[in-house]
């Protein structure tokens, strides 16, 4: 079974809501949220650390695209990975469990071909309250 974007609610609005914040996408929220829905979900990490939350996609608008981009936050880390056969992972990982990212087990639900219990009004209010308290810093460089 093929699983997209946007057969996960929080995750769709997270990632076109990310995608905005830190610049890799111009346009409307709806716009970004249309484009990204359509993306295949492929997987996500099973390294088992809790404050993992990466999930890896595809889409044939972006073969040929490549490049890796980091962007430090007050209280996570988001690492986004092109690579040239149109395959991506976007890395989010919290500085801690408390912090999470809302949603992990929605992936894992998704992809395991479960039953989501909300709708997009609930999505929306959690994405949009996760992402006031996510606050973009500046990246500190270090000379070796």
């Amino acid at each position: 079974m093929t699983y997209y974007v946007k057969n996960s609610p929080i995750f769709h609005r997270y990632l076109a809501s990310i995608l905005l914040k830190v610049g890799l996408a111009e346009g409307s929220l709806s716009n970004i949220m249309g484009q990204v829905g359509e993306y295949i979900l492929l997987n996500r990490c099973t390294c088992g650390e809790i404050t993992c939350c990466t999930v890896r996609m595809r889409s044939d608008s972006l073969i040929d695209k490549e490049g890796a981009f980091a962007f430090p936050f007050n209280i996570a880390w988001i690492i986004i990975n092109f690579y040239k056969d149109g395959g991506f992972e976007v890395e989010s990982l919290a500085d801690r469990a408390e912090c999470n990212f809302p949603f992990k087990q929605e992936i894992q639900t998704v992809l395991n071909g479960g039953t989501l219990e909300y709708d997009e009004n609930y999505a929306e209010g959690v994405v949009e309250e996760f992402m006031e308290k996510l606050v973009k810093q500046e990246a500190h460089r270090i000379e070796v």
